[in-house]
C-alpha cells in the first residue's frame, strides 16, 4: 500500500467513524477540513468499495518526475537554490521540456525538499518596490554589483557586473567582467547596453559612484572626464540619488538580486566571454522572457511596443584594455606608487594583508577596494618622485575642529545674522562638506571686506546657492567688476580667480 493510499485510507476511516458518533457531513467537513462533497461520496461506500475505488488507488504523476534526478542534485549541490532559479536550470539545460506554470515547478521542488529532506538554507525572495510610473522610454536606471562565483577547480572567483533597466517596460540589460568598473569601463558597458536596446533613454538614474563623480565639490557635482565626454555625447541626462534608496532606484537595485540569485548563484565559472554568452541567453530566456512579478507583463514584449520612443544610437562599443593590480595598504593608510605614496581614507588598513586594486589612465590614479570593487578614491599621478600626494578628505575630522573654525567666522562677521543663515543652511544641505566649505570661508574673510562677503552670502541665500566656492568665485567677479578702473594690471591679475570647471548638466539644473 502506498503512502497516498494510506492517507487516502485514515480519511475514510474518520469519516465513517465520526458519521457512527452522531455528527452529521457539514461538522465532519469542519472536523476534518475536507469538502462536503467528499464525505457524502465516502459514506456512500463500504470497506470493499472503497478499497476498489479510483479514490484510492489514484496516484497522480508530476509533470516534472522526469527531471527528479536532475533536480536532486541540484539542490544537493546548492541547498538554497529557490525555484525560480530551478525553473531557469531547467529551460536551460532541457530545451524541450514541455510548459509548466511557474507554481507547478515551486510545489514540485517543494515536494522534492520533503522526500529527500534538503532544507533551504538561505531561502531569499524578491521583494518589488512599487513607484509611480513613468513614460516609455524616458527613465533608466543604473546599478552595480558583484558575486563570488567557483571554477572548475572549486577556487573562488569574484565576478563585477553592470545592470541597465527600462523603468517602464522592466527591460534589462547585464554586462560582467572580472575586474572593478572604472569610468572607463563603467563607458563601454553603456554602449553595450545602447547596442542591445538598440536606443537610448532620456534620464539615466545612478548611485552617487565614485566611477561617474570624479568630485562633489561640496555637494556639487562633478563627473569624471570619460564619463562627462560620453553625457555630452550621447545627450542624456544623468541623476544622481543615495545608495539604497528605494524610492529612487528600487527596480534596478531589485534587479541586482535578481541576477545575483537567479543567474549567478549555482552557477559554475569558466571564462568571461561564456558567462556574458550565458547571461544573454538567459535575460531572454527568464529576466525579460517572464512575466514580472510586479506588473504581470512580460518586459520583452513590452519594450518592443515602446522601442520607438528610446533616442536612436548610432554608436559602436569598443573594448577597452585595463589590468588592475594589487598594491598593499601601509599602516599610514598610504599605498607606493612608483615611488610615490598616495593616501587612501582614514580607516583603510585593516591588518598586515590589507591590499587595493589600482588601476591608471593617463594621469589618473583610481584605487578600488579589493573586497567589494567599490572605488576609494582618486588621485592625479605626479611626476616627480619621493613626494607624498594627500588628499585632505581623508584626514578624520574633529567636531571640536568644525565648532571652533565655525565660531571664529562668525565672531569676525560680527555673528551677523545673514552669516549665521547661511552657514546653518550650508551645514543642512551638504553636512558632509561643512568642514571643507568652513575652510575656504575662513580663507575668504582674510581676503574681502566684511560688508562683500554679507552682501554676497545674502544673494546666495535668495538663490539658494550654498557652495563656499562659488561664493569666493562671484566676490572676486564683483571686485573686478566694480574696481577694474582703478587696478592696475598687477593688482588686477593678482585678484584673476578660475574657478572649478563645471558640468552644464549642474547649470541646466538651476535654470
Amino acid at each position: 500500500m502506498t503512502e497516498y493510499s494510506i492517507k487516502k485510507y485514515t480519511m475514510w476511516d474518520k469519516v465513517n467513524e465520526l458519521f457512527a458518533n452522531g455528527l452529521n457531513k457539514t461538522q465532519i467537513s469542519k472536523e476534518l477540513g475536507i469538502d462536503r462533497g467528499t464525505v457524502r461520496h465516502y459514506l456512500k461506500m463500504n470497506y470493499q468499495e472503497f478499497i476498489s475505488s479510483g479514490s484510492f488507488k489514484r496516484n497522480y504523476l508530476h509533470k516534472l518526475s522526469p527531471y527528479e534526478d536532475f533536480i536532486k542534485k541540484r539542490l544537493d549541490y546548492y541547498n538554497n537554490l529557490t525555484a525560480s532559479q530551478i525553473h531557469d536550470n531547467l529551460r536551460e539545460k532541457f530545451p524541450d521540456m514541455p510548459t509548466v506554470h511557474y507554481r507547478t515547478v515551486y510545489n514540485y521542488v517543494k515536494l522534492i525538499r520533503k522526500k529527500y529532506n534538503i532544507p533551504q538554507s538561505d531561502n531569499q525572495t524578491r521583494e518589488f518596490s512599487k513607484l509611480a510610473e513613468t513614460d516609455p522610454g524616458e527613465y533608466a536606471q543604473v546599478d552595480f554589483g558583484e558575486c563570488w562565483m567557483r571554477d572548475r577547480d572549486e577556487q573562488r572567483v569574484k565576478v563585477y557586473f553592470f545592470c541597465l533597466l527600462l523603468s517602464y517596460s522592466r527591460y534589462k540589460y547585464f554586462y560582467i567582467q572580472t575586474t572593478p568598473f572604472t569610468s572607463a569601463s563603467t563607458v563601454y558597458a553603456h554602449e553595450l547596453a545602447f547596442d542591445h536596446l538598440q536606443g537610448i533613454p532620456k534620464k539615466i538614474i545612478y548611485d552617487q559612484d565614485k566611477v561617474l563623480i570624479n568630485s562633489e565639490n561640496l555637494g556639487d557635482y562633478l563627473l569624471t572626464k570619460k564619463f562627462r565626454s560620453f553625457v555630452n555625447q550621447y545627450h542624456f541626462k544623468p541623476i544622481f540619488c543615495r545608495k539604497a534608496d528605494p524610492q529612487s532606484k528600487g527596480k534596478v537595485e531589485n534587479s541586482v538580486k535578481y541576477i545575483k540569485n537567479n543567474f549567478l548563484k549555482g552557477r559554475q565559472f569558466t571564462n568571461i566571454k561564456e558567462l556574458n554568452r550565458d547571461v544573454l541567453s538567459w535575460m531572454d530566456r527568464t529576466a525579460n522572457g517572464l512575466p514580472h512579478n510586479g506588473t504581470r507583463l512580460i518586459p520583452y514584449n513590452v519594450y518592443q511596443s515602446n522601442k520607438e520612443t528610446l533616442t536612436k544610437y548610432f554608436g559602436t562599443p569598443t573594448p577597452i584594455q585595463e589590468n588592475p593590480k594589487e598594491y598593499l595598504v601601509r599602516k599610514d593608510n598610504t599605498i607606493m606608487y612608483k615611488y610615490n605614496f598616495y593616501t587612501l581614507p582614514a580607516g583603510t588598513y585593516k591588518n598586515k594583508g590589507t591590499y587595493v586594486f589600482v588601476n591608471v589612465t593617463g594621469r589618473e590614479l583610481d584605487i578600488y577596494d579589493k573586497e567589494t570593487g567599490k572605488t576609494i578614491t582618486k588621485h592625479t599621478v605626479a611626476l616627480t618622485k619621493g613626494k607624498t600626494i594627500i588628499n585632505p578628505e581623508h584626514r578624520r575630522k574633529n567636531k571640536n575642529k568644525v565648532d571652533n573654525l565655525e565660531k571664529e567666522i562668525l565672531s569676525i562677521l560680527d555673528n551677523a545674522d545673514i552669516a549665521t543663515r547661511y552657514l546653518n543652511r550650508t551645514n543642512e544641505l551638504k553636512p558632509r562638506y561643512y568642514y571643507d566649505s568652513l575652510k575656504i570661508i575662513y580663507q575668504i574673510i582674510n581676503q574681502f571686506s566684511k560688508k562683500d562677503i554679507i552682501n554676497c552670502m545674502s544673494n546666495q541665500l535668495i538663490i539658494n546657492s550654498f557652495n563656499a566656492n562659488i561664493l569666493r568665485s562671484n566676490l572676486e567677479l564683483n571686485i573686478v567688476s566694480t574696481h577694474k578702473d582703478t587696478l592696475d594690471n598687477q593688482q588686477y591679475n593678482s585678484i584673476k580667480y578660475t574657478p572649478d570647471t563645471r558640468d552644464l548638466l549642474t547649470y541646466r539644473e538651476i535654470l
